[in-house]
């Protein structure tokens, strides 16, 4: 008895796993193409902008991809990764025929000269159209299927770019490069002004043994909402605006976008690529900058901490995740009460505020501006949202946050936020 009621409650554990496992699928989904459609809205405004940093392109590249490996094993799919390089240091020509291909396994061993270049670009874009390549590939490819992913360095310039003018960002400015190879500056989201000298271009084909395209299909895939026997091959899942998105995304970056296939059946190939560039003075400052690192004998201290959000069972976990910590926490159901919460508060005042952005009665941006004008708190303010869009997070810190982070809070990002910032 004792042995089949252990395994009852197995079985019922393991079908409860599966269950979360589904909710949480769908959940995913749910959340991806409400992504999708606020990115299309954007574009459709003109007003998707680009947070421009120097990306080290061949690590970033090789990171994104790993995240893929559980996802095709699962499938039985052989995921191959492989880098491709000339290996003479010639900056200034193509590579020339008999120069020796240097085809390596892993970023690291790439030759020096070409992992010291870098993309100018929003690392966070690239990464999303990294994985929305590779994420296709897999899942257009069936069972015990290979998906190939080549990333290759060209010492020239991209054929048939994007034509490059002056473009501006909400936090940076990219201007036009110069053809010759001539030096230029770009200005960084951070505010830094950095020389760079185009190198030539990075590209990366994603090849698979998938369901394939015809030439129909060819001619309208980068369109808007265009899915392909979406019930059969995506199980009536996804927006179809993944690619129109990543194509608009790679042109932002003077990049270029295309797809092949030889028919139904027969796989795709996709073949992106990317400017490069060097930036000497910038390495030289990498190289000889140490970071700041938390004092290691550094004792967190137990602080007190309201969190405001609408939802009970979003407040509680995050309490719940805090005072196992050692915190005390505090509960709000919006931003009325939080100021309420404040004004009423007599143990001298809370340590941290973490606040969610949509709430009814009174919402995050605007109980901070209270918070901050009515008040006159100077009380540490963590935006706490799924609004992290850059107009929404710019908004919440230009009402009194300090800072904004997505939903759910990783712990262990919200504990360098504090000691950084010394709460």
């Amino acid at each position: 008895l004792v042995n089949s009621s252990e395994e009852d409650n197995l079985n019922g554990l393991s079908e409860s796993l599966g269950l979360l496992e589904d909710i949480e699928m769908s959940a995913n989904s749910a959340v991806e193409v409400l992504n999708e459609v606020l990115q299309y809205d954007k574009i459709e405004r003109s007003a998707l902008k680009l947070e421009l940093s120097m990306v080290e392109i061949f690590d970033t590249v090789e990171k994104t991809v790993s995240e893929f490996k559980l996802p095709a094993a699962k499938k039985e799919i052989h995921l191959k990764v492989t880098y491709e390089a000339d290996n003479s240091n010639n900056t200034r020509h193509a590579t020339q025929a008999g120069d020796e291909i240097v085809v390596v396994s892993s970023a690291g061993d790439l030759p020096r000269h070409v992992r010291d270049l870098y993309a100018v670009a929003d690392s966070s874009r690239i990464c999303q159209i990294i994985r929305n390549l590779v994420s296709n590939a897999l899942k257009f490819t069936s069972n015990q299927g290979r998906v190939l992913v080549r990333i290759s360095y060209c010492n020239a310039p991209i054929m048939n770019a994007p034509k490059q003018t002056r473009q501006q960002t909400r936090s940076g400015k990219r201007t036009s490069k110069g053809s010759d190879g001539s030096k230029v500056t770009v200005k960084l989201n951070n505010g830094d002004k950095i020389d760079v000298e185009p190198r030539g271009h990075v590209l990366m084909t994603i090849c698979d043994s998938g369901a394939g395209m015809t030439s129909e299909q060819l001619d309208s895939l980068f369109g808007e909402g265009v899915q392909f026997n979406a019930d059969r091959l995506q199980g009536g899942n996804g927006s179809g605006l993944g690619l129109h998105i990543t194509k608009n995304l790679i042109e932002q970056h003077h990049g270029t976008l295309d797809a092949h296939s030889e028919g139904l059946g027969r796989g795709s190939t996709f073949t992106l690529s990317l400017p490069l560039f060097s930036a000497p003075d910038y390495k030289s400052f990498q190289e000889n900058f140490v970071p700041c690192s938390p004092n290691d004998s550094f004792t967190q201290r137990n602080l007190r901490i309201l969190v405001v959000d609408d939802v009970l069972s979003n407040r509680k976990l995050l309490c719940r995740l805090l005072e196992r910590k050692g915190h005390r926490c505090d509960m709000a159901e919006n931003g009325q009460r939080a100021l309420d919460a404040i004004k009423s508060d007599t143990e001298g005042g809370y340590h941290c505020i973490l606040i969610d952005f949509e709430m009814p009665v009174l919402n995050g941006p605007d109980a901070v501006r209270r918070i901050r004008e009515d008040l006159g708190c100077d009380v540490f303010i963590v935006g706490v949202t799924g609004n992290m869009l850059t107009e929404d997070v710019e908004y919440f810190i230009s009402r009194g946050a300090n800072c904004v982070l997505p939903k759910p809070v990783q712990l262990p990002i919200l504990e360098e936020l504090l000691v950084e910032h010394g709460v």
